[in-house]
């Protein structure tokens, strides 16, 4: 087993994580610290998916090869940290998606609405 090339892949998964968390319960923030228009926000959703499944899918693969390969004479890596980051990064995906699901969404207002009470 290459140790770096596992790690190399855990790196890519935690980055698809990362950004399929973004895109998936953070757009409007995200949109709002770029100064995204709404049809620039739905890009910025459609991309981090994209993203997310481009970069857990290319580390799954990395992974894999690193795990099939002989590790013989390489330096010894550490695996139990990144492995750690993607435990909580999937914790805290399971976590948003809860809060998510439970918490009705209110509705968004445009400039110059308002609400009657």
């Amino acid at each position: 087993m290459r140790k770096s090339t596992v790690r190399y892949g855990l790196n890519m998964i935690v980055a698809g994580l990362a950004a399929v968390t973004l895109a998936a319960f953070f757009p409007a923030q995200v949109a709002d610290f770029l100064r995204l228009s709404p049809s620039g926000e739905a890009r910025f959703v459609f991309f981090g998916l994209f993203l997310g499944g481009l970069f857990g899918g290319f580390g799954m693969l990395v992974a894999v090869a690193g795990l099939l390969r002989s590790g013989s004479g390489e330096k010894p890596v550490r695996l139990l940290p990144v492995l750690l980051v993607v435990v909580v990064m999937i914790v805290v995906f399971c976590v948003l998606l809860v809060v998510a699901v439970r918490a009705p969404e209110q509705p968004r207002l445009r400039p110059g609405e308002s609400i009657t009470i």
